[in-house]
Order: C-alpha cells, then sequence, then structure tokens
C-alpha cells in the first residue's frame, strides 16, 4: 500500500496546526491500521526532507533531525509511527524523505506549490518571481516520474527496508537562480525575479542536498531525469 495523502507543505500547516497533524499523523496511523486489518504486507509512505532543517549537507538519513516547523514535526511523527509497527511486526513500513518533487499535473495552488511551479505561474503570466535572498540558496529539486520509480522500488524491496527511511533526491542541487535561467530559456523570455530581504534569518534553510547512497544501495534507485529535462516537460505540460 502506497500512503502518500498529507497537507504537504510548511505554509498549509502554518495556517492551521490543528489539521495539519490530523491529516498527517493521526490519518497516517488510520491508514497503517486499515492496512493491517486488510491484510496488506506493507505500506511505503511519503516523509520528507524538510526535517533535515539547517543540517549541513550533504543530508543522510541517519543525521540528528530537529523539526524548524510544524510540517516536518508532523512527518518525523510519521516516521516514528512507521518504525514503532515494523519493530512491533504488525506490518512493514517504509518511509521516503522526498526532496524537492516537482513536474506535470500539480494543480495551481499558490504558495504551497513547488518552487519550480511557483515560478513558473507567474513567469507565465508575466510577472516577477520573488525571491527571498539573493537567489543563491539551493534546492535538491527531484523529477516526480523519478519519485514514482522510488516508490515502486521501495513497494518491491521486502525485508531489507522494513522500519527504515531512504532520501529520494538527486544529489546535485540548484539555485533558485538557476531554476530561473532555465525556465527562461525553455519560455523564451528574460524575466527578472524580484529579490527582497530574507524574513526567517538563520531559521531559513539554505543548502538541501540528499546523500543518495542508502536508495542506490538499498533500492537499485538513481533518479534518470536530469534537472533541464525535468523542467522542460513541466514547462511543456503546463504550456
Amino acid at each position: 500500500m502506497f500512503h502518500l495523502a498529507a497537507r504537504s507543505s510548511s505554509p498549509m500547516h502554518q495556517d492551521n496546526p490543528t489539521e495539519g497533524a490530523r491529516v498527517n499523523v493521526e490519518g497516517f496511523i488510520e491508514t497503517v491500521e486499515a492496512a493491517i486489518q486488510e491484510g496488506a504486507g506493507k505500506v511505503v509512505y511519503a516523509s520528507t526532507s524538510s526535517m533535515y532543517g539547517t543540517v549541513p549537507p550533504p543530508h543522510t538519513e541517519d543525521a540528528d533531525v530537529v523539526p524548524k516547523n510544524r510540517y516536518s514535526a508532523s512527518k518525523l511523527c510519521r516516521e516514528q509511527y512507521g518504525k514503532c509497527y515494523s519493530h512491533r511486526g504488525e506490518i512493514q513500513t517504509t518511509g521516503l524523505r522526498f526532496f524537492s518533487v516537482y513536474g506535470p499535473h500539480e494543480k495551481p495552488k499558490g504558495k504551497y506549490a513547488n518552487i519550480i511551479s511557483q515560478f513558473l505561474w507567474k513567469m507565465q503570466n508575466g510577472e516577477q518571481p520573488v525571491i527571498w535572498g539573493d537567489g543563491a540558496q539551493e534546492r535538491d529539486f527531484t523529477y516526480v516520474e523519478d519519485v514514482v520509480d522510488a516508490l515502486i522500488k521501495a513497494a518491491e524491496t521486502r525485508q531489507e527496508l522494513d522500519g527504515e527511511v531512504v532520501n529520494v533526491g538527486t544529489g546535485q542541487p540548484h539555485t533558485f537562480n538557476e531554476v530561473m535561467d532555465a525556465l527562461n530559456s525553455e519560455l523564451e523570455t528574460e524575466i527578472q525575479a524580484e529579490f527582497v530581504e530574507n524574513p526567517r534569518g538563520d531559521s531559513y534553510i539554505h543548502e538541501h542536498r540528499a546523500d543518495t547512497s542508502k536508495a542506490e544501495s538499498l533500492l537499485g534507485w538513481k533518479p534518470s531525469n536530469s534537472f533541464q529535462d525535468g523542467v522542460r516537460k513541466t514547462v511543456d505540460y503546463h504550456s
């Protein structure tokens, strides 16, 4: 069974903390309990790389994480419950810590969307995307097709992944300025970002890069889409 449902961004939890916890934690427990009752052998669920916060990259699964926001805290709770179910032998669970997933089919949802989608929708309307700081901050953008492939491989891998969490990223981060350049290239535009002061200060995540060695060794997984190809496919879908 795959469990991907969630309040899936930090602003959602900031706007409604109680609903965020109910969906991400209670909803996860309800799903796993239903899977046990139906005799499912395994639950593969979505976690997040956001819990690494300001930990220096590359981010490894055994890093000491201290959630900096409610969203990350809810996903860390989800992981702990998953490990509990596995260690009790009730059902196998595997959590995948997704890194900045983007791609086609994301619905327009403003500040709740991935940054590539946010920038793209603005630029298609001839508007300037707003960037906090100087645009040098990095994210490990992971194309959605590669994420689907990782999910399938996690479902097919049994005992080795029981109770584990695994990074799903590329290990090759790109800056927000590089996102702007890639989108301008695909859209054949020359739109400049609007740079504003970063309101989050020291709590803001400036670097974001997955160590993917665990995914490679246990899942046999590597991303197959380059950043440029992923951006092109995303722009083509929304054009």
